[in-house]
């Protein structure tokens, strides 16, 4: 099966070879479903099934929009605590530096 990019199973997360849905999705597809089948004749009339659309799209982008915010959060907390090893490390030679100038002088 080929699942088209104007199709609503395009947005579903598929096995990319062979675009099966986990149980899992299933069953929450299902229960959407129910959700929005207000007349209880196992059917969708065309404005709830855009209703249901736009429900998952804005879903899956909030989902992506959640998950790029932390991959930031992760690359922010690498990137400042890079930067605390440097400036300990930095700390660390002038300090060396200082002791070794002042037993220098003390000597002297």
């Amino acid at each position: 099966m080929r699942v088209k990019e104007g199709s609503f199973l395009w947005y579903l997360y598929l096995d990319k070879i062979y675009c099966l849905l986990s149980f899992r999705n299933v069953k929450a597809l299902l229960e959407y479903f129910r959700l929005l089948d207000v007349h209880r004749k196992n059917t969708l009339n065309e404005l709830n099934y855009k209703e249901f659309k736009i429900y998952t799209i804005f879903a899956n982008d909030k989902a992506k929009e959640k998950q790029r915010m932390e991959r930031e959060k992760v690359e922010k907390r690498k990137r400042l605590k890079s930067q605390l090893k440097k400036i300990v490390y930095q700390i660390g030679v002038c300090q060396r530096f200082l002791k070794s100038n002042l037993f220098n002088k003390h000597y002297e």
